[in-house]
């Protein structure tokens, strides 16, 4: 009799129209249920299982662009440049009108690879099929500048300039710091500060435009307003050796050159490349009657000097 009341349940169920397998998560079945799952778990933060997704979208539909460029976006989340590399060019084989894949390739080639030329090749393409988006004019702009092509460099912002003048449109943050940092590689000081001014008021979070106008502060004997920046910088971050350097200059300007030592060897302690604090720090023990932490020190700079000189020779 105790089987009856089980039987009877296992019954109920079976003719119910809420069964178990329709409780399940349908199977997917097409290659977008699949892409749209891949978005769904990249979304989530869940890269590793957004592949696998993608991966199943591709096999179901080969021939579709869009599946290859999100799993060329996956594999830059996972730090693979090479793959995402790989799924964006079989992306512009499908659609060799698409601005945002071209974009991504020259982004990938600049930031990653530090290949400048193929970086303005892609920007290009993507300028080419998009005329309206001035702005890759600039990223072309950053990577003459990354290769020491100032003039070309400038000559891209100038370019910018007139086309968005020409649409009575206003000139972005990015013009600004790119024609900042032209000017200050042409020892056009007071352009710069102009620059980068207008910049930070665009973008007043900006670190790498305020530490620049740092720098361009100090060679117009403006200290002080420098100081000012420093100080904004350090409570943003207080591991950029450069900071302590212009901090220790600012002292070593005042004659406070105690103050100022412990700042340049800070300052060489979070970046070794600042081989000029050598030279203020040679004069500092100088003047504190350390001859032989003095000669030290000038040693280290005479070397970096002559180091420099034999790059340039070799260039």
């Amino acid at each position: 009799m105790r089987l009856l009341p089980l039987l009877l349940l296992f019954f109920l169920l079976q003719c119910s129209p809420i069964s178990r397998s329709s409780l399940e998560r349908p199977k997917l079945q097409t290659g977008f249920e699949y892409y749209s799952a891949s978005v769904d778990s990249m979304n989530t933060g869940a890269f590793a299982s957004a592949i696998k997704l993608v991966k199943e979208a591709i096999k179901l539909n080969p021939n579709y662009a869009k599946f290859y460029l999100l799993e060329g976006n996956l594999y830059t989340e996972l730090a693979n440049p090479q793959e995402a590399l790989n799924s964006y060019r079989k992306a512009t084989k499908l659609r060799s009108s698409y601005v945002e894949v071209y974009f991504r390739i020259a982004t990938i080639h600049e930031k990653e690879y530090k290949d400048y030329d193929e970086a303005v090749k892609y920007y290009r393409r993507a300028y080419a099929v998009d005329k309206s988006n001035h702005n890759l004019l600039l990223n072309i702009g950053e990577c003459y500048l990354a290769s020491n092509e100032i003039n070309l460099a400038k000559h891209k912002a100038e370019e910018y300039k007139k086309l968005i003048e020409a649409e009575n449109k206003s000139l972005s943050f990015d013009y600004y710091h790119l024609n900042g940092k032209v000017n200050y590689l042409q020892k056009e000081f007071s352009f710069a500060i102009n620059d980068l001014e207008r910049a930070i008021r665009l973008n007043p979070k900006q670190f790498e435009a305020k530490l620049l106008l740092v720098k361009c502060l100090f060679e117009t004997d403006s200290p002080e307003e420098g100081l000012k920046y420093i100080n904004e910088l350090m409570k943003l971050n207080d591991t950029v050796g450069e900071l302590y350097y212009f901090r220790a200059l600012y002292y070593y300007t005042k004659n406070k050159f105690k103050d100022s030592l412990g700042l340049f060897e800070q300052a060489l302690s979070l970046d070794e490349t600042l081989l000029k604090s050598h030279y203020y720090l040679g004069k500092i023990y100088e003047s504190l009657g350390n001859q032989e932490k003095s000669l030290e020190h000038l040693q280290l700079f005479r070397q970096s000097m002559h180091q420099e000189e034999q790059i340039i020779q070799i260039q």
